[in-house]
């Protein structure tokens, strides 16, 4: 029997090109268990990718595991915007989210460099008032 790493790793490959980060969170724990990271013994929060000491204001990975269905949202991070797509599925019984990472940076006929402070303070508020 494969374990949700394989199996997620076979089913996705297809995807590498198209996302920058694949994960797959446990939506309780709000822990990443793939990608496997090296010091196993540190504990590997969601949200640590984002650089919060806490959870997400808009968590569409929880929002995933109650609604049973995907969801979108754009994030800002060190200069640079993102967009999540958080989807749940069933593994052995257990729930778990995928989330499809998207740098939308480089993409240059999107954010014009002049508004991309504007812009992640927009993404923040919109964060902000939708949890």
């Amino acid at each position: 029997m494969m374990s949700v790493q394989e199996e997620v790793e076979k089913s996705l490959s297809i995807f590498k090109n198209f996302y920058d980060f694949i994960r797959i969170v446990d939506p309780i724990k709000k822990q990443v268990i793939y990608p496997e990271y090296e010091n196993k013994e540190e504990i590997n929060v969601c949200y640590k990718f984002w650089d919060k000491g806490k959870n997400c204001n808009n968590c569409i990975c929880f929002r995933s595991l109650i609604k049973d269905d995907t969801f979108l949202k754009i994030e800002s991070k060190d200069g640079k915007v993102y967009m999540i797509t958080s989807c749940i599925f069933n593994k052995d019984n257990k729930k778990y989210v995928l989330e499809l990472i998207k740098d939308l940076s480089d993409t240059r006929y999107l954010i014009d460099e002049d508004k991309k402070l504007r812009l992640e303070l927009l993404i923040e508020k919109i964060n902000d008032e939708l949890s």
